[in-house]
C-alpha cells in the first residue's frame, strides 16, 4: 500500500467514525486486518496496545502506529495528517453551528441518542478486544481485566494509574514469558 492510498483510507475511516478512538478502532481493523489483509489480529491487538498505552487521542495514535507499521516513517506522517484533518475540520465547524443551536431540543435529543449508539460500540469493542486478547494468554488476560475492574469500580483508582500498572505487568509478563510486542 503507498502513502496516497495509506492517506485517503485513513481520511475517510477518520472523516465518517464518531465518538472517539475506541469506535474507530474495530473499523480500521476491519479495513486494515479482514478487507485489505494488510496485517494480522495480533499485529492490530498490539498496534492499540500500544495506542493505549500513550499519551494522546486513541485514533491518531493507533493511526501512527499503523502507518508506521506499513510504511516506516513517511507511513506515520501520512497517517497522523489524515487521522488529523477530519477532526480539526469537523471540531471548528461543529464549534461555530453550535454556538447557534445549542438551544434546540431537537439537537439535544440526537446527541443524547448518539451517545447511546456510541455506547455499543464502545461494548462490542472491549468484547472485540477481549476476544483477541484471551486466545494467547486466558488466565492472565483475565486476572489482568478483573484487577483493572476491581481497582477502577470498588476503590475509585484514577484509570491513568490503572492503565499504568496493566502496562507494567504486562511489560513484565512479557519478559517473563518471552513474548515481544513490537510493531515491526
Amino acid at each position: 500500500m503507498n502513502n496516497l492510498e495509506l492517506f485517503t483510507t485513513l481520511l475517510k475511516i477518520n472523516a465518517v467514525t464518531f465518538g472517539g478512538g475506541y469506535t474507530i478502532v474495530p473499523i480500521i481493523r476491519d479495513e486494515f486486518v479482514k478487507k485489505l489483509k494488510i496485517i494480522d489480529d495480533d499485529e492490530m491487538l498490539k498496534i492499540i496496545a500500544l495506542a493505549q498505552s500513550c499519551p494522546g487521542a486513541m485514533a491518531i495514535n493507533t493511526s501512527i502506529l499503523l502507518g508506521y507499521r506499513i510504511n516506516k516513517k513517511k507511513g506515520a506522517i501520512v497517517s497522523v495528517l489524515a487521522a488529523a484533518i477530519p477532526c480539526l475540520v469537523i471540531i471548528t465547524l461543529v464549534s461555530f453551528i453550535y454556538k447557534k443551536i445549542h438551544d434546540n431540543p431537537l439537537i439535544n435529543m440526537i446527541l443524547i441518542s448518539m451517545s447511546g449508539a456510541i455506547s455499543a460500540i464502545l461494548l462490542l469493542t472491549v468484547v472485540d478486544l477481549a476476544k483477541s486478547n484471551l486466545k494467547s494468554d486466558r488466565v492472565f488476560g483475565v486476572c489482568i481485566m478483573i484487577l483493572a475492574f476491581v481497582l477502577g469500580f470498588f476503590f475509585g483508582i484514577n484509570i491513568a494509574i490503572i492503565l499504568l500498572l496493566c502496562a507494567c505487568l504486562g511489560v513484565m509478563y512479557s519478559k517473563i514469558v518471552g513474548e515481544k510486542y513490537d510493531i515491526r
